[in-house]
């Protein structure tokens, strides 16, 4: 049974390089897929949990916390077009509260569920101009505030 410090690679060209316990990934490791993405961070029982950083095959980065191999809690996620999210998450969604801003700088700041904007928020156009807003699914509902001249 594996325990300690190790390596381990599958035929697919994947690899495990860090802490095992009773046979599984646990404690601090970095995992690379077959596809080039990784992860770099910490593991219970097989599973990513606790803080870590995954870079996806797409170009797309996350660092921040997890969940049984979800990003669950608190994170960062950037895309390579310049989009960035900083915020809650919850069964790898954007979920609570959180800022998504846009390549151009246009930027909301306010609740998501299921990694959808819904609830309060706050809208910044490319700009400057803010507006308050509530949302419902993605779906602005209605403005609670003009813009304001900035």
């Amino acid at each position: 049974m594996k325990a300690g410090t190790g390596f381990e690679i599958w035929e697919n060209g994947s690899n495990f390089k860090g802490e095992y316990r009773l046979g599984k990934k646990h404690g601090k490791g970095v995992f690379t897929a077959a596809d080039g993405s990784s992860f770099a961070g910490e593991f219970v029982e097989d599973a990513m949990d606790g803080n870590g950083t995954y870079k996806f095959a797409d170009g797309r980065s996350y660092n921040g916390q997890w969940r049984r191999s979800q990003m669950d809690g608190y994170g960062k996620m950037e895309w390579p077009d310049g989009r960035k999210y900083d915020g809650a998450f919850s069964e790898d969604r954007k979920h609570g509260d959180g800022t998504f801003i846009w390549p151009d700088q246009r930027c909301y700041t306010g609740q998501w569920n299921m990694g959808k904007q819904h609830g309060e928020g706050k809208y910044v156009d490319a700009k400057g101009r803010s507006k308050k807003g509530e949302w419902n699914a993605g779906h602005r509902m209605r403005w609670t505030e003009d813009f304001s001249h900035q």
